[in-house]
């Protein structure tokens, strides 16, 4: 067993701290809760200036497309991804999938599934 050489209180039981010590332990708590306190602080304005340095999305314009299907072609599923769009079609051949240009308002190209 180890022995302890700390000096001891009235009671016999409770060591008793040095005054050093908890001195020392304040002073690291008390900067510990500065820098939190900072910390916070500083990623609040950060959140707050990138915020407002967001640009504003541009108006929604209107826009016409138009593609041939075949006769008793059926939409299955659309699909929009930034300026691009995928419509899935079924026909009588099978299943073709049909890009536009949102922008442009353009047909990129056709995907035969079969």
């Amino acid at each position: 067993m180890s022995k302890d050489t700390s000096p001891i209180n009235d009671q016999g039981d409770i060591p008793v701290p040095n005054p050093r010590n908890v001195k020392l332990l304040k002073t690291v708590v008390t900067v510990l809760g500065v820098l939190l306190v900072v910390g916070m602080i500083v990623l609040i304005s950060a959140i707050v200036y990138r915020a407002s340095k967001l640009k504003s999305a541009p108006p929604v314009q209107g826009f016409k497309l138009e593609s041939k299907l075949p006769a008793g072609s059926t939409v299955k599923s659309m699909k929009l991804n930034g300026d691009r769009m995928a419509i899935r079609v079924q026909n009588g051949t099978g299943e073709q999938i049909i890009l536009f240009n949102i922008k442009k308002g353009t047909e990129i190209g056709r995907i035969d599934l079969k």
